[in-house]
């Protein structure tokens, strides 16, 4: 290779390149310091309304802005602003967000005030954040991921591919029109609200940085739409203040996606810089997605990435100037994961003064990248990139150095495929007159890696490698072998590659009993973080000698019958009582609602707070999903319950989750109620969307946009259910499960449009049925999820819930915080023994000597009927919170809860 055009990089590595979808800053410094919607998926961070925060006055037409910090996450929850901006502060990290999920493009005037005040609220709590976000005004705008008027969010999925690249009509939007209401409908008056907000901050409009909606300029309709609008001057009735100015006087960033293919691509990536980036209307060209669906792993990141830096390096462009996000390097391909390479590569390279060559080869590039080290080379690396499906034969490489002590060097050579994951190979490597010499002898048909590292480095480079299985296989992705069963089961006809990836995964999947291999996860697999949290959340074990389980059996209106257990605290009452509804859509039997309240962790710890726990069934709605009689199944059970003397007819709420979630909400429109908690209610269900014509398609309606689905007529019956809720609420919800969707696309708009008061509680990274205690990955979030919902119905019910009382001998009374370990003959005598630590709520009082925390649990209920029962210090802890948290539900209109709680714990 010659030695007459190494360039110099003028910014590290890892600076050039980027990710998405990252939450945490894993990983950056090395192989990346971009995220495309840090904190956020695919599409960013979503900005909720909180109507239980001041008023913020909007500056351009006056009106009531209501959210703050803590209410910027992304679409499904998560880390909020709060967290997400000072850790890109703290590690140097750049994010770029999208306008577009602040404000949804439609034919709506643009909701400058809610633009406004969502950027102002970031960079006025954070200055430096100007220094680390881009807000980006749209995402592939060409596309239908640009819809204001929901042309493509609403055509059939097998028109989308006829409408989808004519010249004038591109996915059913004349492009003239979609060009002028993007410039002036949207950003126009984007630009004028984030300008202010700049003003306002720092006292410089253009302080905050913008980036132009990203496009896909590979073909000719992009191409012209993005000439277009790098012409034109704002003439837009929404952003008067700009009328006559040009698009790009307003624009720091020019983004651009799919610019790296092919040397086609690089042309035209060439002409942007020459046009916008060298004449000085940008400050950079961005590349915000690559990759992609297309992508074949570290193959596709070699090809790439090298391509890219190659251009950046021959324009002597800075990572200010440009850079460029992967998009699914995280997914498993049959080639490995595309971040193995882009790790290794970032982390050989990390830290060091850089400069690269690449030359032209018969059918193929050579690139290497070399460092600087006080004008030695320490380390050297070279990617052999052939043409696609061609071939290329080297016997030996020789590559000019700029000094070095050491005549030792080593090599680590990596080849890697499309078709199975990268191995190491043989290369000797040594110096002569300033030149390196590596001794391949080998045809390439794929790109490969030489990683050559001199001994003066401190310590020997070894890479790691995204090793396959016993079977020489690369990791199963679990995710996309969800994706691939789903299509199967709707019948689509598959490839031969997903079919034997499918039967790869079925075979992998019954080897472990139907559960997923813990060892041999995808890379998109969510992990547990706490190996430990796959212990099974054991409920409290109440004694039924002292809290006795009592079965019901009432007439339905319909003369059917329907069936609960009841099972109470010791005491007369009268009880507080909460109504259990579990998921799905079968009915269950007696024994199994008996098995759930004796053992069920919900249920157990609503009954050691003081709540009565009934736990019930309904109808089956398995061929009839809208059937009445599920609803009818559950008044009828509830009627009874507050008939009962020892039930308070007035504090009586209901904990549903799933399928029983979306029954609670229809009963909490249906009867009076004290309140209602509901984890990840079937809004399916609750809506009319599932009913008998398409219960069978239920797999296929998870995943789905809700929107489409949701037709006028059952617009206006969801409506009429929301219109008759009369009771407070609160959802609890992962971020795992699909059908979160039609919670936040239909539950939530309807519930905030009809003025109900409500409330959401998100747990990250928790499946489905969490709520219960059924399945989960962190049983932290089970025990928040549970002790939320227990403060929640406490402070709603108008008789407290009071926890079991206990009574302790003089020899169980601990002499310091510490309490003694029982024996095992002390454990097995007492039924009520507790195996779950309650993470501690953080307040105070339960810090104090856990004497103290029980005499405090007698006061709080002097009149009700002891029960003697052995607990431990983390179990008075939990009682003590729920005397707590009843203090303050009894005292809460006149804010006395803290005097009365150190009153009666004193």
């Amino acid at each position: 290779m010659s030695g007459a055009t190494w360039r110099s990089l003028k910014s590290p590595w890892a600076s050039y390149f980027g990710t998405h979808y990252a939450s945490a800053p894993d990983g950056s410094g090395i192989a990346w310091k971009t995220v495309r919607s840090y904190g956020g998926t695919h599409v960013g961070m979503h900005v909720a309304d909180n109507e239980s925060v001041p008023p913020l006055k909007g500056p351009f037409t006056g009106k009531d802005i209501r959210f703050q910090l803590s209410d910027f996450h992304a679409a499904r929850g998560g880390q909020s602003a709060l967290q997400l901006i000072p850790e890109l502060i703290e590690h140097d990290l750049t994010a770029i967000y999208l306008m577009t999920n602040i404000v949804r493009p439609s034919l709506t005037a643009f909701d400058q005030d809610r633009a406004y005040w969502a950027v102002r609220l970031i960079h006025e709590r954070y200055p430096k954040a100007a220094d680390h976000i881009v807000w980006q005004i749209g995402n592939e705008v060409v596309s239908g991921h640009f819809d204001p008027r929901g042309v493509w969010r609403n055509m059939p999925r097998d028109q989308r591919r006829q409408a989808g690249m004519k010249e004038d009509n591109f996915f059913g939007y004349d492009l003239k029109w979609k060009e002028e209401y993007y410039v002036n409908s949207y950003l126009a008056p984007a630009v004028e609200a984030i300008e202010r907000a700049s003003r306002d901050v720092y006292g410089d409009p253009r302080r905050i940085r913008i980036a132009l909606g990203s496009m896909n300029p590979y073909n000719r309709p992009n191409l012209t739409f993005l000439k277009n609008v790098m012409g034109r001057t704002f003439n837009s009735p929404h952003a008067e203040s700009l009328k006559g100015e040009a698009v790009t006087k307003h624009i720091d960033f020019l983004t651009v996606h799919y610019m790296t293919g092919s040397s086609k691509s690089i042309d035209t990536l060439q002409l942007y810089h020459d046009d916008y980036l060298k004449s000085g209307h940008v400050k950079g060209i961005w590349v915000t997605e690559d990759h992609g669906h297309a992508g074949l792993g570290p193959v596709t990141i070699i090809e790439r990435g090298f391509r890219f830096m190659d251009w950046a390096a021959r324009n002597d462009l800075s990572a200010v100037q440009t850079r460029l996000c992967w998009w699914g390097e995280r997914q498993v391909e049959a080639g490995g994961r595309g971040e193995v390479a882009t790790t290794i590569i970032g982390d050989f390279l990390a830290g060091r003064q850089l400069q690269i060559l690449s030359e032209s080869i018969e059918a193929g590039r050579v690139c290497a990248v070399r460092d600087d080290h006080e004008g030695r080379v320490q380390r050297v690396l070279i990617a052999l990139v052939p043409e696609k499906r061609s071939e290329i034969e080297i016997g030996a490489l020789r590559i000019p150095l700029l000094q070095t002590r050491s005549d030792q060097w080593r090599a680590e050579a990596i080849q890697y495929s499309a078709t199975g994951p990268g191995k190491p190979f043989d290369a000797e490597v040594r110096t002569d007159k300033g030149r390196i010499h590596v001794e391949l002898n080998r045809r390439f048909s794929e790109p490969a890696l030489l990683l050559l590292s001199s001994t003066e480095s401190s310590t020997p480079y070894k890479p790691k490698l995204d090793l396959p299985n016993e079977n020489n296989e690369s990791p199963i992705d679990w995710d996309r072998a969800r994706r691939v069963n789903q299509r199967f089961k709707r019948g689509e006809k598959l490839s031969a590659a997903d079919q034997a990836f499918l039967e790869r995964a079925q075979r992998a999947r019954g080897q472990s009993n139907g559960r997923r291999p813990p060892d041999n996860q995808g890379a998109n697999q969510r992990s547990n973080p706490n190996p430990e949290s796959r212990n099974r959340v054991a409920g409290p074990r109440i004694s039924t000698d002292v809290s006795p389980i009592e079965e019901i059996k009432v007439k339905t209106s319909d003369d059917r019958e329907a069936i609960a257990v009841l099972h109470k605290p010791p005491g007369q009452g009268p009880f507080p009582a909460v109504v259990l509804l579990h998921g799905g859509l079968a009915k269950l039997k007696m024994e199994q609602l008996a098995a759930q309240a004796r053992s069920g962790p919900a249920h157990t710890r609503l009954l050691a707070a003081g709540f009565a726990t009934v736990t019930a069934t309904f109808h089956a709605r398995g061929r009839d999903p809208q059937t009445s009689k599920a609803l009818i199944d559950c008044l009828a059970i509830i009627d009874h319950i507050k008939q009962r003397p020892d039930i308070d007819q007035k504090s009586v709420v209901l904990y549903g989750g799933s399928g029983g979630g979306s029954l609670a909400l229809e009963l909490a429109g249906e009867m009076d109620l004290a309140a209602v908690a509901a984890g990840e209610p079937a809004i399916l269900l609750f809506s009319g969307i599932l009913n008998k014509s398409n219960v069978r398609q239920l797999e296929k309606l998870k995943t789905a946009d809700p929107k489409p689905l949701y037709s006028p007529q059952l617009r206006e019956q969801t409506q009429r259910k929301v219109q008759r809720i009369r009771c407070p609420l609160l959802i609890l919800h992962g971020d795992v499960q699909p059908t979160n969707s039609y919670r936040k696309e239909i539950l939530v708009p309807e519930l905030s449009a009809a003025g109900k008061k409500f409330e959401q509680i998100l747990y990250s990274d928790e499946p489905h049925g969490f709520y219960f205690g059924q399945r989960y990955n962190d049983p932290a979030n089970v025990e928040k999820c549970l002790r939320d919902a227990i403060t929640f119905f406490q402070l709603h019910v108008k008789v407290p819930a009071q926890p079991i009382v206990l009574q302790m001998t003089d020899d169980d009374r601990p002499s310091s915080p510490n309490r003694r370990r029982s024996s095992p003959e002390e454990r097995r005598s007492s039924p009520a023994e507790n195996e779950l630590n309650w993470v501690d709520p953080n307040q105070e009082a339960l810090q104090e000597h856990s004497t103290r925390l029980f005499t405090a649990t007698r006061l709080m209920r002097p009149s009700a009927t002891s029960s003697t029962c052995r607990l431990s210090i983390e179990q008075s802890r939990l009682v003590a919170f729920q005397c707590y948290t009843g203090c303050m539900g009894e005292a809460a209109a006149s804010g006395q809860g803290p005097t009365l709680w150190n009153e009666r714990r004193s």
